[in-house]
């Protein structure tokens, strides 16, 4: 059975995003294309749009801050994966900035040497397996001069005692 999309109402689109940011951080991007596959053209999903910031549910720096903090800590992402989700997401270039600079730097190293130390757990410290965990952290998006000094380091190649 196939159902016949009818067109939402500003009014009624506006209040189901309210709906939905209330329960979690959106971005301005994402909500835009649901209206648009809602019917609303985009003149109407701007006034939603300004309505939802006006009154505070939605705020794309918030929710790239959120983002980039999430995705380091629970995906294990660096700065340019983080960069390049929330550009696809359709966040401005502003906030993605101050979004990654809000990340805390010890966090962000130690993430990053976690994600390393697990991969290289049965390694051996040669130059072939530090090659694939160079390009194992750059496919996380975190940054060269970062992985070469964590790849190098000797306490990342030091034998773990089982526990």
């Amino acid at each position: 059975m196939i159902r016949k999309q009818t067109k939402m109402t500003v009014e009624a689109a506006a209040g189901r995003l309210k709906a939905l940011c209330a329960a979690s951080e959106q971005c301005s991007g994402d909500l835009r294309r649901k209206m648009a596959r809602w019917g609303l053209t985009e003149r109407q999903a701007s006034m939603v749009i300004e309505e939802l910031e006006r009154e505070r549910f939605v705020d794309d720096f918030r929710f790239a801050k959120a983002y980039a903090h999430d995705k380091l800590l629970f995906s294990g992402w660096g700065r340019y994966k983080i960069s390049q989700g929330l550009w696809a997401k359709g966040v401005g270039r502003d906030e993605i900035d101050e979004a990654i600079e809000a990340l805390d730097p010890d966090d962000y190293r130690r993430k990053a040497y976690d994600i390393i130390r697990t991969r290289a757990r049965d390694m051996e410290p040669d130059r072939e397996s530090k090659m694939k965990l160079l390009r194992f952290g750059a496919g996380r998006g975190f940054e060269t001069s970062l992985l070469v000094k964590i790849i190098n380091s000797p306490a990342l190649w030091e034998v773990q005692s089982p526990d």
